[in-house]
């Protein structure tokens, strides 16, 4: 019925709010853990995207944000994360799976 279908929503809606919470307050904890020059790179990273998207999963050395091929030393990087390892095509920073 209608009014146990809208009972349901607000419940979700609450579970919702509640992951939410705790998400942003996991992500502070975690920006506030990194050294500020790491933070502001990223954030000048996203400012400069279009979908605001500055780290990226490399594949098969392939770049996931613009396609293209990356450096074997990068690819290696984002997979160890021996280093902070950037696209040098786009930019963005690369992160192994």
């Amino acid at each position: 019925t209608h009014v146990s279908d809208v009972a349901a929503h607000k419940i979700e809606r609450k579970q919702l709010i509640a992951k939410l919470t705790g998400q942003a307050e996991q992500r502070a904890a975690l920006v506030a853990a990194l050294p500020k020059a790491s933070l502001d790179q990223y954030q000048a990273i996203r400012a400069k995207k279009s979908n605001a998207v500055a780290v990226v999963l490399v594949q098969n050395g392939i770049c996931g944000g613009c396609g293209e091929s990356v450096s074997s030393n990068a690819a290696q990087q984002a997979h160890t994360g021996s280093a902070v390892a950037f696209c040098s095509n786009c930019g963005r920073i690369l992160h192994a799976a």
